[in-house]
């Protein structure tokens, strides 16, 4: 016997719509660091030595470094796409969306002598997302969807994710968190591997697009971003208790207007134990800019050893992976991404490839009619 996805999902549940709105657009998200507690945010610095929280220094005046000797060989992206498939009614009266979405992670390697970059990694994978659980899809019905649907869309690499619904006001935003959540995993891979095979040294860093702060990161395990920088082209320009209990860390930032501008390094603690320090540095003019904030980065290094958990960085590490930041701005975006002046072009790079790779738009309509064998 044969049937459509709408007609599985039917079969478990009757009460299953088709929707028009096909596509969900994801590039409106909120910053990673939107859900950060100011309360973790610590009032000694991540920065060995420094006391002010609000000095703004210079970085740009003794640049040391070159394509030929920064710190950034390797850069590390992940992408995604959702598509909203149908609803799906609850015992309790509740309507419950039924996504499908495709989430990728590659890294690009740059030479050090031409500057030419080349795909490192890559790695691309279909998820149909079913709510379990609660008002979701009873486990048991869902473990028996999973195994027909991913026995018949294997070839593509397409699964089935169990998605737990936490917030019934919104059950869209707990499916794209587990996107997102997915995604991780497959940058938290490739960093393992790289680690394991030792790509990555203090000389041959890896720059993460957005932050480090991945939740699924547990302590024995922080080690494999101990050569990872953090770049944030979009991130919260709320927080608190940085430069006071009171004052939001975007009073501050609307001070760096040179380029090569950057603040102190703040400390974060996580609930696991993870420590990160984190700065803001322009790596454009404000001049030239239509946003006070455009052209502000923010970078993220793990404190991994004794001496950074206990005293932070120093200021030579602070200072140096800032100056090598400050060197991915001589190819710029301008004209082809509206995030140009925080955006870095090698991860511009790997966005393009990544999105080329996706299967087609068509193709996801397409499995909606495709007969699945049950």
């Amino acid at each position: 016997m044969e049937m459509t996805l709408l007609e599985l999902l039917r079969k478990y549940n009757p009460y299953t719509f088709p929707i028009s709105n096909f596509h969900v657009d994801l590039l409106d998200e909120e910053p990673q660091d939107s859900s950060i507690n100011s309360n973790k945010i610590h009032s000694f610095l991540g920065e060995k030595n420094r006391k002010n929280p609000t000095e703004i220094i210079n970085v740009s005046q003794a640049s040391m470094f070159s394509r030929g000797n920064t710190y950034f060989c390797y850069f590390l992206d992940g992408c995604r796409k959702a598509y909203y498939i149908c609803d799906m009614a609850t015992s309790n009266g509740n309507m419950i969306p039924i996504l499908m979405g495709q989430i990728s992670a590659a890294v690009i390697e740059r030479d050090r002598t031409s500057g030419k970059v080349v795909l490192h990694k890559h790695e691309r994978r279909g998820l149909l997302m079913l709510p379990t659980g609660g008002n979701g899809i009873p486990e048991n019905d869902a473990k028996e969807i999973k195994a027909k649907f991913d026995e018949s869309f294997s070839s593509e690499k397409i699964t089935v994710s169990f998605v737990k619904v936490r917030h019934q006001d919104n059950p869209k935003n707990d499916t794209l968190a587990k996107l997102n959540f997915e995604m991780q995993n497959l940058e938290i891979s490739f960093l393992e591997q790289m680690t394991s095979a030792q790509a990555l040294t203090q000389d041959n860093m890896i720059v993460v697009d957005g932050a480090l702060q991945f939740q699924n990161i547990k302590q024995n395990r922080i080690h494999n971003l101990r050569y990872a920088v953090g770049i944030s082209k979009h991130f919260n320009l709320h927080l608190t208790n940085i430069i006071g209990k009171n004052k939001e860390i975007g009073t501050l930032l609307i001070n760096l207007k040179k380029v090569g501008d950057r603040t102190p390094a703040y400390r974060l603690k996580l609930d696991n134990g993870n420590q990160f320090a984190f700065w803001y540095l322009r790596i454009r003019d404000q001049k030239y800019l239509n946003f006070p904030f455009a052209g502000i980065i923010k970078l993220e290094k793990v404190l991994v050893t004794l001496d950074e958990r206990e005293d932070g960085l120093t200021t030579d590490t602070v200072e140096n992976i800032s100056r090598c930041a400050l060197q991915e701005i001589s190819v710029c975006t301008h004209g082809n991404d509206f995030r140009w002046a925080s955006h870095i072009y090698p991860i511009y790079l790997s966005e393009q490839i990544q999105k080329k790779k996706f299967i087609n738009d068509y193709y996801f309509r397409y499995i909606l009619r495709r007969r699945i064998s049950i």
